[in-house]
């Protein structure tokens, strides 16, 4: 036997809303982050949402992903220095700039962040950053250390909100 709309936790999180099921509805809230909410395969059924149901929704989507964005600008991910310690040249964090977009882009698509250190490993984004190098070629040294970055980037996932 299997729970009702145990594969639909949008219309779970609507129903628990309507009979103001606080529990259930934190628990449907979570199961939201698998989706992107703003797809228009969802509109009908969030048109049917009372509004703070919805904004809560909404809310929490939007939360986990600025959130993140504030994280990732943030010391491991950007250091206070702006120059090589080694060397003293001078750096330019572009390539972090362009994974970040990508890592915040995935967050809308789906906001529980499972993909993206999946897309860590693919990117070309990643790619891009985990071989950038000091612009001093005498000094030529990782600008990133790809498992302690995503070590951290995933735990900044997991310590994001998870429900309403």
């Amino acid at each position: 036997m299997t729970f009702p709309l145990s594969d639909q936790p949008l219309r779970r999180y609507a129903v628990a809303c309507r009979y103001g099921w606080t529990e259930e509805a934190k628990a449907a809230s979570s199961e939201t982050l698998k989706l992107n909410v703003h797809a228009p395969e969802h509109r009908p059924l969030l048109e049917g949402l009372g509004t703070v149901a919805l904004l809560d929704l909404f809310a929490l989507h939007r939360e986990r992903r600025e959130v993140l964005r504030a994280r990732l600008d943030e010391p491991p991910f950007i250091g206070a220095a702006t120059v090589c310690v080694p060397c003293g040249w001078r750096l330019d964090y572009n390539t972090w700039r362009e994974l970040k977009y990508k890592i915040i882009l995935e967050m809308d698509v789906r906001p529980l962040g499972d993909t993206i250190c999946k897309g860590l490993e693919e990117w070309w984004e990643a790619q891009a950053c985990w071989n950038a190098k000091c612009p001093n070629m005498d000094c030529n040294r990782l600008l990133y250390d790809k498992q302690l970055t995503i070590t951290a980037i995933s735990k900044a996932i997991a310590d994001l909100k998870t429900t309403t």
